[in-house]
């Protein structure tokens, strides 16, 4: 009987979650004040920042990073990433670079990054609202055990309500690692380094069912696809319910000075 390095025979990861359980989920909103949207998003050891600034004039917002131009509307949006190398942990091994400018150069990961954002946004903005306007996204990887790109989707969803931009839904994502039988939701750095295979999934938070996108790295059945997706699209509705309710709170908190000042006056009879 072959071992299964990443669960126990009684069921439990290294960590001590079952296998269909993710890790704990922690949403900031409104975290730097000179960006219209930003977001901290952290799933376990995982954390992600993530600003929107816009949607402004062209020419008012340096234009770096990865870009799209929608030729019918004017509007550009870009996506700056950055995955520094003591995020990985790669700089920490022998023979790497830790100067501060190899830890934060653009690689192929961050541009990967960049682009895999601007496909998920663009089929859920009204781009048609915003002609001829910029707007930018700002995301950094502080630490990846896991589930980086999952994170920086959700951190940049978030962001973007902040920043008022009009989307069809909010943008769900979320990371699923196979070991043997045996699906893990959420996996580590660890898990997906001893998994047989992982998917990110995006979806909308209407329909968890319906995919936006969905990246597997290694060959694999239908069947198994099906299974996968299956198991993405449950894990996608646990964040969901965390990020809306993260989103309600911000808001309720915004208002509350309003609310109070607007019933503090009286009336005249």
């Amino acid at each position: 009987m072959k071992v299964n390095q990443c669960v126990s025979l009684e069921g439990f990861r290294q960590d001590g979650r079952m296998c269909a359980v993710s890790r704990p989920i922690d949403v900031e909103i409104g975290v730097l004040r000179e960006a219209d949207g930003s977001c901290a998003y952290s799933i376990g050891s995982t954390r992600v920042l993530a600003a929107v600034y816009g949607p402004k004039s062209k020419g008012t917002i340096a234009v770096r990073g990865n870009q799209y131009h929608d030729d019918d509307t004017g509007l550009q949006i870009t996506c700056t990433a950055t995955i520094s190398s003591m995020a990985s942990g790669s700089a920490m091994r022998g023979g790497g670079d830790s100067s501060l400018a190899s830890l934060l150069k653009p690689d192929h990961r961050s541009l990967q990054l960049e682009q895999l954002i601007i496909d998920t946004i663009r089929p859920v903005a009204f781009l048609r609202q915003y002609p001829q306007s910029n707007i930018a996204i700002h995301v950094q990887v502080i630490q990846d055990d896991g589930g980086a790109e999952a994170a920086a989707i959700n951190g940049v969803s978030v962001a973007l309500q902040e920043a008022a931009i009009s989307m069809k839904d909010i943008v769900v994502a979320c990371s699923v690692a196979t070991s043997g039988r045996q699906l893990l939701r959420d996996p580590t750095k660890r898990e997906l380094t001893l998994s047989s295979g992982d998917a990110l999934y995006v979806t909308i938070a209407q329909d968890t069912a319906s995919v936006l996108s969905i990246k597997m790295n290694r060959k694999t059945n239908e069947i198994a696809i099906n299974t996968v997706v299956g198991e993405c699209a449950q894990a996608c509705d646990d964040v969901k319910e965390v990020m809306f309710t993260s989103l309600r709170k911000f808001h309720e908190q915004k208002l509350a000075p309003r609310l109070k000042g607007g019933s503090s006056g009286t009336v005249d009879e």
